[in-house]
């Protein structure tokens, strides 16, 4: 019996090579209401996914916790990636980098201003429909799109109210 999931059957971020598809809103709602830190899971996710499939001798959770300077490796292996199932498939992964490492060190600038890093998002949506087109191109209708669960929900909910609070914090007397 032939128990290989990309074989025989459905591929999510639980199989290996454990590919973190998601949505755009899902990227954008949890990088919000988390303040950025979903991203370092994001990263991490991303590196566990990519080092299963191209055999990287990488430490994800290392790669994720310094995701400020890693992240041009992984914005450029995609891009590699992608390229070799799709010539026309192009990720400017060196502009992306830069922006997303100036956006990231925003937090250190004084009130109100360092609310601009909460949109180090921004350059993550171009990398995560790259990935998500370079999954479903490799495997097609075998991989499972991860899905906004009550996890994802509560974060969600509690990240926005914080949210609200600290805008009104900051911009009301």
């Amino acid at each position: 019996m032939n128990n290989d999931p990309v074989k025989t059957g459905k591929i999510d971020s639980k199989t290996s090579p454990y590919p973190y598809v998601i949505s755009t809103s899902k990227l954008i709602i949890l990088s919000i209401t988390t303040f950025g830190l979903y991203d370092l899971y994001w990263f991490y996710k991303q590196f566990k996914s990519f080092k299963a499939e191209k055999k990287w001798k990488i430490t994800p959770w290392i790669r994720a916790l310094f995701a400020g300077w890693m992240s041009y490796s992984l914005f450029h292996k995609v891009s590699d990636a992608t390229e070799e199932l799709d010539q026309k498939r192009k990720l400017h992964y060196g502009g992306l980098w830069s922006f997303y490492f100036i956006l990231s060190i925003l937090w250190k600038l004084p009130d109100p201003y360092w609310l601009l890093s909460v949109f180090s998002f921004l350059p993550l949506i171009q990398v995560q429909n790259t990935i998500n087109f370079y999954w479903k191109k490799k495997y097609g209708d075998k991989i499972i799109q991860s899905k906004f669960g009550k996890t994802n929900y509560i974060w969600a909910i509690l990240g926005g109210a914080f949210f609200l609070l600290t805008i009104w914090g900051t911009f009301l007397p």
